[in-house]
């Protein structure tokens, strides 16, 4: 399908499209300089675009490749036919990556994207180098939606500004089914959530999150034998609410 012309894409980034297995699939992308170097590929949470990490971008290196897709049924990536669970996401994902001759990447997602990428981990560990879990959501302590849409109206009030005007533009564009996968998720255990991942895993929470524990945090990062970090004066927002220390955090990885 080749290049889009889409409003708000960073500066250095083109807008691409094409087609995996019958559906649309948008992201936008910046080349790297770095010779050699492993592609960063971002995955945004539930219902959202490229946009929930336009103000991490900045704080990258600017030689690195970067490549920020828009999942199944956000902005103008198609849902999927079946179902919309993570492993299909996660299964969708990985036939676009190795379509488009990507044999390495470091992966971050963020709060349900960040679900997908422990799936794409799993099913494709000769390609995920490394894995960051950002807000991991859903909590698997609650199998009932209406909880986690509780806890996310009480956490409102301690995200950034923009990152509810962000949030709100994308929830408005995306497809109902997102919220269909999200709920095929809820009360997944950690284990079930990190299963059969190979890569350095490290997972994130803002302090001040409503949205997903402490507790749940930490048994991502026990059950796959990885690392917990706790972001100081942040939500559920990290990306857009504490994008230096995320990108610190990758810096890391």
């Amino acid at each position: 399908m080749g290049r889009m012309r889409r409003l708000g894409i960073p500066n250095g980034f083109v807008s691409e499209a094409s087609e995996v297995s019958g559906s649309k699939l948008c992201w936008i992308e910046r080349p790297g300089r770095a010779a050699g170097g492993i592609p960063l590929v971002l995955i945004p949470g539930l219902g959202m675009t490229f946009r929930a990490y336009s103000w991490l971008v900045p704080q990258l290196p600017a030689d690195r490749r970067v490549l920020i897709v828009d999942p199944p049924g956000c902005g103008d990536s198609e849902a999927l036919a079946d179902s919309m669970d993570a492993d299909a996401q996660a299964s969708h994902l990985l036939k676009w990556l190795r379509s488009n001759g990507i044999e390495r990447a470091d992966v971050v997602g963020h709060s349900m994207g960040s679900i997908i990428a422990a799936r794409l981990a799993a099913a494709g560990p000769d390609i995920v180098m490394s894995l960051v879990m950002l807000s991991p959501s859903p909590d698997g302590r609650w199998p009932d939606l209406r909880q986690h849409m509780w806890a996310l109206a009480r956490g409102v009030f301690r995200e950034a500004p923009r990152t509810l005007v962000q949030a709100t533009r994308d929830y408005v564009t995306a497809s109902p089914k997102v919220m269909i996968g999200f709920s095929d998720e809820l009360g997944r255990s950690a284990d079930e959530v990190v299963a059969g991942i190979r890569a350095p895993v490290t997972v994130a929470r803002g302090a001040g999150d409503r949205v997903v524990s402490a507790r749940w945090c930490r048994a991502l990062a026990d059950a796959a034998g990885g690392s917990m970090r706790t972001v100081r004066w942040a939500g559920h927002g990290l990306p857009q609410q504490r994008p230096r220390a995320v990108a610190g955090l990758i810096r890391e990885t």
